[in-house]
């Protein structure tokens, strides 16, 4: 599960309206558009915005819920901020199989009815992950849950290659070609006060230390794993993977260990380490809301996986909101 929280300089880093913002989440439904007009067929409705509690809004609507929610900010400050959930392919896979019964590695193979099916758990992840956003600003009078927000969110179900993009650079693939594989990730716009215009909500403040971000990926993927029941190894935790990035030679010696007693021990060092450099405990990364599980739990081995795919998180990390 990759998380990213950001504002675009494409929009003035949301210090104004964010009509652009909403126009670019629909880009889908202009491409779905137009392919079935080139082939003489009526278009689908557009896929609506969803907030806290309704499953669909209008883009009309999500615009105007943002723009009148900017009491007190001022012109030069941001007035709303994008978090966009991307889950792994993995994750994505797992979900479409208990939510659908399909083995699916593409979203073209569930019927209307099947991927509804796997919105709608996109939809309650989306929301479970804001409540835990709204408690983790350190508050004196702190927001209890997601009601206390005012955000719009939109599922989305493909990714397209950059320029950027080494593949595009070494001409494996055309800038603008869809990406193949499992793509589905939330974007999530969110203003900048409470639902009551009376508290200031900035996650990207790292001065005040006033969110703090990578204990809410930790949270994100719990959220995730209550929910939908995944079978997460350690290695494919957000908590030690951030801890691998910054202590690359224990990495790597858990990587080439093979008693697996001694891989776990340096890895759960490793978490412990990283929990003490970022002020954490294990108490800190816990759910402050309570998540109803999705489906029954089951008995299953933990699958043996390659290397490579420990790797396996989002096709786009890194992938910047383009408005």
């Amino acid at each position: 599960m990759h998380v990213k929280i950001q504002t675009s300089p494409k929009s003035n880093s949301n210090k104004g309206s964010s009509v652009a913002v909403f126009n670019y989440l629909e880009k889908e439904d202009l491409q779905k558009e137009n392919e079935a007009l080139r082939n003489n067929k009526i278009p689908d409705q557009r896929e609506a915005f969803f907030d806290h509690k309704n499953d669909r809004i209008s883009k009309t609507e999500a615009i105007q819920k943002i723009d009148s929610n900017n009491k007190g900010v001022g012109k030069d400050q941001s007035k709303f901020y994008t978090v966009t959930f991307s889950p792994s392919s993995e994750e994505q896979k797992d979900l479409i199989k208990k939510s659908t019964g399909k083995n699916a590695n593409s979203i073209d193979e569930l019927s209307k009815e099947e991927l509804k099916n796997y919105e709608k758990e996109l939809q309650k992840f989306t929301r479970s992950s804001m409540n835990e956003y709204s408690t983790n600003f350190t508050r004196k009078n702190p927001l209890k849950d997601g009601n206390d927000l005012v955000y719009a969110a939109k599922i989305e179900h493909t990714r397209t290659w950059k320029g950027i993009d080494k593949e595009v650079k070494n001409q494996l693939h055309k800038s603008g070609e869809k990406k193949g594989g499992l793509n589905s990730h939330i974007h999530v716009v969110v203003s900048r006060k409470d639902i009551n215009q009376k508290t200031k909500l900035s996650p990207m403040n790292t001065r005040r230390k006033e969110f703090n971000l990578n204990q809410y990926k930790v949270k994100t993927e719990k959220a995730w794993d209550k929910q939908t029941g995944y079978n997460r190894r350690i290695e494919d935790r957000a908590d030690y993977q951030m801890a691998a990035s910054k202590d690359k030679a224990k990495s790597t010696t858990a990587e080439l260990t093979t008693d697996p007693n001694k891989k776990l021990e340096i890895q759960k060092e490793m978490i412990s380490e990283w929990n003490d450099k970022n002020q954490l405990s294990e108490n800190n990364k816990e759910l402050v809301h309570d998540i109803k599980p999705s489906f029954k739990e089951e008995e299953k081995e933990v699958e043996k996986k390659q290397p490579e795919q420990n790797q396996n998180r989002s096709n786009d990390h890194d992938q910047e909101i383009e408005y």
